[in-house]
Order: structure tokens, then C-alpha cells, then sequence
């Protein structure tokens, strides 16, 4: 693959990932934080 196909794949593979979770914007930190949410609800159950 030539360097310009790459990036096109890497840009389209950037937007199906903000698509899938709409409200994390910041896809690693969003889903640590979703992460630790439901840590400390099972906490709060336990």
C-alpha cells in the first residue's frame, strides 16, 4: 500500500470508532472513565 492509502484508512478506521461511541470523545480516557463508573457502582452494590 502507498503512504496516502494508509492514511485513508487510518482516518476512515478514526471515524467508525467516534461514531460507535458517540458520547466519548477522547476514546482511551472515555472508556476508562466509563470503566470506573461501573467499578464504583459494583462497588456501592457490594
Amino acid at each position: 500500500m502507498q503512504p496516502q492509502q494508509i492514511n485513508k484508512v487510518k482516518k476512515s478506521k478514526g471515524s467508525v470508532i467516534g461514531q460507535n461511541h458517540g458520547t466519548i470523545n477522547n476514546f482511551p480516557e472515555g472508556i476508562l472513565e466509563n470503566m470506573l463508573k461501573r467499578i464504583e457502582l459494583l462497588e456501592q452494590k457490594l
